[in-house]
């Protein structure tokens, strides 16, 4: 068994790059070498911004690891119909890029991705991940969901809306049902509570599945909610 990683600290990325490559072989992930060594210089880049402003509470390695950067690509491990190649990915409340960041290296050109996030500094961390990994077909923009200015270009723009820290509420999902395709899906990471299912009925969105999973190390129980526009 590899040995854990307790913090962050100055851990080089060839470091990060083997808990990535050891906690998703744990969770039988299929690894494509050049994504993994993406996803080490994104860690990398994302401890270093994280010491001048607040991308992430977690100050373990390997927890970070499990529970942002594989709890991202779960939809992709559950299988290829959640995110299916050539889709226009909408992410609402980046932060710090999940799941946005880690599908788009993972699913490469495939997919086309637009993150929203409403504080400049985080998005200027986007941004620079960006070009650092020479990622194409991705967007950051600054602002909060939804972006009024863009409502128009964004009507049933989109085939998936992704979700990781945002709490869903009445003005996020009547936002999702317009800008969602007619066969689109949007995909919560997190479990309904009882008065989302009322809500969401209420903005023409019913929960199409919910997913549970556990993670490899934590054995923390996770679900992933998505809804759809009704028929």
């Amino acid at each position: 068994m590899a040995k854990e990683t307790e913090g962050i600290g100055e851990l080089s990325e060839e470091v990060i790059l083997e808990r990535i490559k050891y906690i998703l072989r744990m969770a039988r992930f299929i690894q494509d070498d050049k994504a993994t060594v993406k996803f080490a210089s994104y860690l990398a880049e994302l401890f270093k911004w994280n010491k001048k402003i607040n991308l992430t509470s977690i100050v373990s390695l390997d927890e970070l690891i499990e529970k942002q950067l594989l709890d991202s690509l779960i939809p992709l491990r559950l299988g290829s119909e959640l995110i299916q190649n050539y889709s226009v990915l909408l992410d609402i409340g980046s932060g710090g890029g999940f799941p946005a960041l880690p599908l788009k290296i993972a699913k490469g050109n495939n997919i086309s991705v637009h993150m929203v996030e409403s504080r400049i500094k985080k998005v200027n961390f986007l941004k620079h991940i960006v070009r650092k990994l020479e990622l194409n077909d991705i967007n950051a923009w600054c602002g909060k969901f939804p972006l009024e200015s863009h409502e128009e270009n964004f009507s049933e723009h989109f085939d998936i809306v992704t979700t990781k820290a945002v709490k869903p509420d009445a003005s996020i999902c009547n936002a999702i049902c317009k800008v969602l395709k007619e066969q689109g899906q949007a995909i919560f990471y997190r479990l309904f509570e009882e008065d989302d299912y009322k809500m969401i009925k209420s903005c023409g969105l019913i929960v199409a599945e919910e997913i549970s999973y556990i993670l490899p190390i934590s054995r923390g129980k996770r679900t992933l909610t998505v809804i759809r526009r009704k028929s």
